[in-house]
């Protein structure tokens, strides 16, 4: 929900990311301006400060927006515009490609432009605050004219901020981008940050701003380097946005309370009327042993828990809560469940055990206490329990690992058959095998039974007759450690996939980075994966990156049920499946940047996409080469036809 954001506890860090710091020449010097809310004053004045859309800030997950903290650097003599600059540093981006590409781009074709305008546009503005943020026509250095929602200053306009403003520290989800880059210029807890005009000296040349604030050029290979991304966007301060009267708005949670301390729900007490808003989801809030189904406001129930709608006047949104009876929710990240009879008996037990090893440290411990309350409980009142604590009165790795292998075993069933990865062969003298690359991490089996398992050992092939199957499966967490590091499987004759493909991560409740990436690239023995389940509700960063590119024989995707993946999960993922469609339905609603970049690219017969993501389509050539007649169930505003937006014969529709 997105509404003129009035309050909030804090803005976002900026402390050192290593060494001794330096002092920038006008560090310590204050601004006299203002900081100015939306809303909290009638007027935008240059110096101000003011909240406008959301971005990772302080944090290291790439899924949690928190509002971004903007400086008014000019204004319209008339008072219609104003151009804005973050106050830090957000990210850190290419001004060309990668670090391969060795042409030199302009402006106009560079990717940060590219990058700016379509994943970072469309992650941190909602439809509301992107009506109110002002195209502009930019003229620059060495570059046509272009045409911009987002960009980055130009040299002359850099040189209208005093060296204090232009010498600025990155966000906490930047310094942690920055960590796990080594190709990026970070200084003594400062950064330089890219400029979108060319060089003075020859076209070959970028401008950019150092840690210092020293205005600067980079030769072409030094353009290269990932360099920080200080976003600049004008404002129409006579949209509706900034104009709009606010009203107070109230939330009821019934007994209920918000995950992950979610100050941007938390302090929040006013809206802007008439703006359009949602409201928060299942992820947002919490309550024990129920589910949210919707929210009351003003005694109004809706049975959506995300609406698009425009309010006016004092507001109370209530909670609307299902309870789950003998279900408990032991991992609220996740959404797992357990049976909480089950759950209860085994706490007792335990507890009898660890009355055992030291009376005098054990309390009562609540039946209906979930995996995370039992870390807490431990912590606070079992500091003299042996094995399970350590020094520091916090869960040993022995302990955390006992609770969650015995949630699983009680979720699962210990005497059955548990949902393993499944392939059947439809065709005799199939085979099925695997190999890795890299340092993976893995421990396979495959099993005829679904109980017995068999080692199983990289290049060894199984022959599999038609109707004939097998069971997999992998006691280890990690697969895929990065794009060099992995486990592919190796599919000939006519494969069918089927199960949850989450037991060739042990069960885990989360595909992390770069998971499945590859893992049935180029396979054309793969010929059915409709029934394959993709159960995660939280998938990481390139998760699931080129998993099916080029199975030229597959024709049916399995739905996608994750509501939050990270930067580039789906990059490819059906590229080039030519053959396909009828695509997946794609749950996701908090997306991370590249999420979506090219992953129908080349699916020529592709019919069939369902979307729950309710903002603007601008995925980079998602859809790129999807010629066929099909329909895009889809309930966002996007109109347009084109790679990045809805396929060029494909019909809207609805749901």
């Amino acid at each position: 929900m997105r509404m003129g954001l009035t309050e909030f506890a804090h803005t976002g860090g900026g402390d050192n990311i290593t060494g001794t710091d330096t002092i920038c020449p006008l560090e310590g010097i204050e601004s006299n301006a203002d900081e100015t809310l939306f809303g909290a004053a009638p007027t935008i004045n240059v110096g101000d400060t003011l909240y406008f859309g959301r971005y990772p800030q302080n944090t290291k997950d790439s899924e949690v927006l928190e509002p971004i903290k903007w400086r008014v650097i000019d204004k319209a003599t008339d008072g219609s515009k104003a151009l804005l600059a973050s106050d830090q540093v957000l990210d850190f981006k290419y001004y060309r490609s990668s670090n391969l590409d060795t042409e030199f781009k302009s402006w106009a074709d560079c990717y940060l432009r590219t990058w700016l305008n379509d994943t970072f546009y469309n992650k941190a503005f909602d439809s509301a605050e992107k009506a109110a943020i002002k195209k502009e026509t930019l003229t620059t250095t060495g570059s046509v004219n272009t045409e911009d929602n987002v960009f980055v200053l130009s040299r002359d306009e850099a040189n209208t901020l005093s060296q204090m403003d232009r010498c600025i520290k990155p966000t906490t989800y930047t310094k942690n981008v920055s960590r796990n880059n080594l190709n990026i210029r970070v200084f003594y807890g400062r950064v330089s940050w890219w400029l979108r005009s060319t060089g003075t000296g020859t076209s070959v040349y970028t401008d950019f701003v150092n840690e210092n604030g020293e205005l600067g050029t980079m030769n072409g290979y030094d353009g290269t380097l990932r360099v920080g991304v200080r976003p600049s966007i004008y404002i129409d301060l006579t949209s509706p946005y900034f104009t709009a009267n606010e009203s107070s708005i109230t939330f009821n949670l019934d007994g209920g309370d918000w995950i992950k301390d979610n100050t941007t729900w938390k302090e929040l007490n006013k809206y802007k009327e008439g703006v359009v808003n949602i409201l928060p989801t299942a992820d947002e809030v919490k309550k024990d042993w129920y589910v949210l189904k919707g929210w009351s406001i003003n005694g109004n129930d809706l049975t959506e828990i995300s609406i698009n709608t425009t309010w006016t006047g004092n507001l109370t949104v209530k909670a609307l809560w299902t309870y789950e009876g003998d279900r408990a929710l032991t991992d609220r990240e996740n959404n797992a469940f357990i049976v909480r009879d089950e759950w209860t008996a085994w706490v007792k037990s335990f507890t009898s055990e660890l009355s055992a090893l030291d009376k005098n440290a054990i309390s009562r411990i609540y039946s209906n206490m979930d995996f995370y309350d039992m870390q807490y409980r431990f912590t606070e009142k079992y500091k003299k329990v042996p094995e399970y604590l350590d020094e520091d009165g916090k869960p040993t790795d022995k302990l955390k690992n006992l609770i969650k292998e015995k949630r699983k075993e009680i979720a699962g069933g210990s005497n059955k058959v548990k949902d393993y990865l499944k392939f059947t062969s439809t065709q005799n003298g199939s085979t099925v095998g695997f190999w890795v690359t890299g340092t993976t991490d893995y421990n396979m089996g495959y099993s005829k039974d679904g109980t017995t398992f068999i080692k199983w050992n990289p290049g060894e092939n199984i022959t599999l007759n038609s109707g004939e199957y097998i069971y997999v499966y992998n006691k280890t967490e990690v697969l895929t450690k990065n794009i060099t590091s992995g486990l592919y499987f190796n599919l000939s004759g006519a494969i069918e996939a089927s199960g949850n493909i989450m037991s060739i991560l042990d069960f885990s409740d989360e595909v992390p980075y770069y998971g499945f990436y590859g893992l049935f690239s180029g396979q054309s023995g793969l010929t059915k994966a409709s029934e394959l389940k993709l159960p995660a509700q939280k998938v990481g960063e390139h998760a699931y990156d080129e998993m099916f590119f080029n199975c030229a024989n597959l024709k049916e995707a399995s739905d996608l049920p994750a509501t939050t993946i990270g930067i580039g999960a789906y990059f490819s993922m059906f590229g080039l499946c030519a053959n396909l469609e009828k695509g997946p339905y794609i749950k996701a609603t908090s997306i991370g940047g590249g999420a979506f970049e090219e992953m129908f690219s080349g699916c020529t017969n592709l019919n069939y996409i369902k979307l729950d993501f309710r903002g603007a389509l601008g995925f980079i050539n998602w859809v790129q080469g999807v010629t066929a007649t099909g329909k895009l169930y889809y309930n966002g505003p996007t109109t347009d036809h084109s790679n990045n937006k809805i396929p060029t014969n494909f019909t809207v529709v609805p749901f």
